[in-house]
């Protein structure tokens, strides 16, 4: 560990906020950045005062597609609330589950079409708590 970790430093809330950043980095198509550069969250919160569209703020790939959309957009929402500048300001990782569960649920359309969470399993069990 290096000399300078400090336990009370890094709280849940840092994860939260790295969750959030790890959310825009792949709605945005954009790294979290380099020294020099504007950060990520920076720029996302630049574009949101900005109020930019869908092609500018979602990776192309991402935005091409329409039925999507709403989605995505919720989505980030839920990625502004995990980098609020303050942390007492962030929601809890499980208040972040239930809101994006709640999107996933939403996604299921009325022609039939799925969520672009459809894949994401929200399952309480994990390998390592399974029992045989």
């Amino acid at each position: 560990m290096p000399s300078s970790f400090s336990p009370n430093k890094y709280s849940r809330k840092c994860d939260v906020y790295s969750f959030g950043v790890v959310l825009m980095e792949i709605l945005t198509g954009r790294m979290a950045g380099e020294e020099g550069e504007m950060s990520l969250v920076e720029w996302v919160n630049l574009a949101v005062k900005k109020e930019c569209g869908t092609w500018e703020v979602f990776d192309f790939e991402l935005s091409s597609d329409k039925e999507m959309e709403e989605e995505m957009w919720a989505l980030f929402q839920v990625g502004l609330l995990c980098v609020a500048a303050q942390p007492k300001d962030r929601p809890t990782m499980n208040m972040v589950r239930n809101m994006i569960e709640d999107i996933r649920k939403k996604g299921v359309r009325e022609d039939g079409t799925v969520s672009i969470l459809d894949d994401i399993s929200f399952g309480t069990s994990s390998p390592s708590q399974s029992t045989s």
